[in-house]
């Protein structure tokens, strides 16, 4: 397992004046781990991982050109058509048919991340209004289901038809009576209504990864106040909307990521303030769409407009950055998030929490440093060091991901990088350093990219650094570039060392355009520790993708 850990401390002291001595308050402490996964972090079962359940002597070869090792898990489903009873999760059994995985690696062999491939989703057919998918021509599926009443009636009514009609269940012989739809009660205490005639049973591959925290946070009793929590995940963007991030294990229904926008008319309603369009059929939403009305019920518009994005802003989905919107839009792409383009995908730890009695947002369990210790252990009835998920709980941040992704489309993982900040009164302000001789000042000469380019054509961005002192210094190179509207576009992080003598040094890295017309904003920055002036640290520039 490559993990590395920074222990960075920035301290804040305020002085009291000469009148009014005071405590000095808690310091600031930043600390930043990261960690790269591999075939290790694959688990197959509770406390089962890596090559323990990998079929390493038997491995096949993928359509990438990668040699890929089959994935024995306890997560697979039988299912069996028109039985409902028949589905049941599958425990490991020596057959490998739950996934594959390999490593990836860069040009001097060393592991930078690994590739996930899921297997093909289990289908089974459950006859009128007993699923949740409906089964077309050939192998075309379409989704029948959603939490909202609102939406499937804007799909199977109309406002000059009478009102749709539930069918249940007749207690006596179990069978479903007629009606327009159906519904049940999901895990989550949600109505779920449907009103097709096949299910889908994907087989998610379980990514399991221990990141460091704090040592002060392991001591028996110790409390902290987090103040910000950040987790970086690069990858690539995927095909699948619901590749789950669960750190902790925890879930977060609050982090919606941006929402329509939206104005409140003197009656109380909320009016759309932007031209949009509805996913899936493409109905115009004009400006003055009602998306809540005053009464305070959300309509069809709110949940289906495509003035959305589900990974923007400052509280994304806890998801993979995907080219899916998901939920009410699970098939509907979104233009600026490109399948397979590099990304990197940033969650709030701290953002609000769903409040599981009230169901109102609550602040984050994590904001104290106790609760990143165990705590669904501890809340779930039954102490044995893991989630009722399966997720192993230890002292350290334990990040879960749930890969769902298509099969034949393989999902690139390279690593993940939580960074926190939070009070500790026990750190006082460390002594300056000795005074040196400065050796580094990294310069960023320059960044070439291109004037334009044609949307998802590859192309290189050239960034030149140099020494402006006569010995080598090592440093961090970070490009990243953004569309118009301030997405991720293109996220590049390489280890640079400079030749001695203040010879300059340029570093090359590949970049798929966009498939869609913008202008990317690049942004290069080069740091280095005991750099004397970072007045010359970055540089910008422009692409037009036309």
């Amino acid at each position: 397992m490559n993990v590395m850990n920074q222990y960075t401390l920035f301290i804040s002291v305020f002085v009291a004046t000469l009148l009014l001595a005071g405590p000095v308050p808690a310091a600031d402490v930043t600390y930043t781990t990261s960690h790269i996964f591999t075939i290790d972090d694959v688990q197959c079962d509770r406390g089962v991982y890596g090559t323990d359940c990998l079929d390493t002597a038997n491995p096949v070869e993928g359509g990438d050109g990668l040699t890929y090792y089959p994935i024995d898990s306890a997560y697979g489903w039988n299912v069996e058509d028109f039985n409902p009873a028949a589905l049941l999760p599958r425990p490991m059994d020596g057959v490998y048919e739950e996934g594959f995985v390999t490593n990836l690696t860069d040009d001097l062999g060393q592991v930078i991340g690994m590739n996930v491939h899921d297997p093909p989703t289990a289908d089974w057919k459950a006859g009128p209004l007993g699923g949740e998918w409906v089964m077309g021509l050939g192998a075309l599926k379409a989704k029948t289901a959603t939490e909202q009443y609102v939406v499937m009636d804007h799909i199977l009514n109309a406002p000059w038809m009478p009102p749709l009609i539930e069918a249940v269940v007749d207690p006596l012989t179990g069978e479903l009576g007629l009606g327009d739809y159906a519904t049940r009660l999901k895990d989550d205490g949600k109505i779920l209504y449907y009103w097709g005639n096949t299910n889908k049973e994907p087989t998610p591959v379980y990514v399991y990864a221990a990141l460091s925290v704090p040592d002060p946070w392991k001591v028996p009793g110790a409390n902290y106040t987090v103040k910000s929590a950040k987790l970086i995940i690069s990858h690539h963007v995927t095909n699948s909307p619901n590749d789950q991030i669960r750190p902790e294990d925890f879930e977060n229904e609050m982090a919606t990521g941006i929402l329509p926008s939206y104005e409140i008319a003197a009656d109380g309603s909320w009016v759309s303030t932007v031209e949009s369009y509805e996913g899936g059929d493409g109905e115009f939403l004009p400006i003055g769409t009602v998306l809540r009305d005053a009464a305070g019920n959300f309509t069809n518009a709110w949940y289906v407009s495509l003035d959305r994005d589900p990974f923007g802003g400052d509280n994304p989905r806890w998801r993979l950055k995907s080219s899916k919107y998901g939920q009410n839009l699970p098939g509907v792409e979104i233009p600026q998030y490109p399948v397979t383009t590099p990304t990197t995908t940033t969650i709030d730890l701290l953002s609000p929490m769903k409040d599981p009695v009230t169901g109102l947002p609550m602040p984050s369990l994590l904001l104290e440093s106790s609760n990143w210790n165990a705590y669904l252990d501890a809340n779930d009835g039954i102490v044995d060091g893991f989630t009722v998920e399966d997720c192993r709980l230890t002292p350290d941040f334990d990040l879960m991901l749930y890969i769902k992704g298509e099969v034949g489309k393989p999902t690139p993982l390279y690593n993940a990088r939580l960074v926190i900040v939070y009070d500790d009164p026990d750190v006082t302000e460390p002594p300056p350093p000795p005074p040196t001789t400065p050796t580094v000042d990294l310069e960023l000469v320059s960044i070439s990219a291109p004037n334009k380019v044609a949307p998802g054509s590859s192309v290189s961005v050239l960034v030149t650094v140099r020494n402006n002192f006569t010995d080598a210094a090592a440093g961090v190179l970070t490009l990243m570039g953004t569309d118009k509207k301030d997405v991720v576009v293109a996220s590049f992080t390489a280890d640079v060392l400079t030749p001695s003598d203040s010879v300059v040094i340029e570093y090359g890295f590949g970049w798929t355009a966009p498939s869609y017309s913008t202008v990317v904003s690049w942004e290069a920055i080069v740091t280095a520790e005991g750099d004397i002036n970072s007045a010359n640290n970055d540089k910008s520039s422009t692409t037009l993708v036309k």
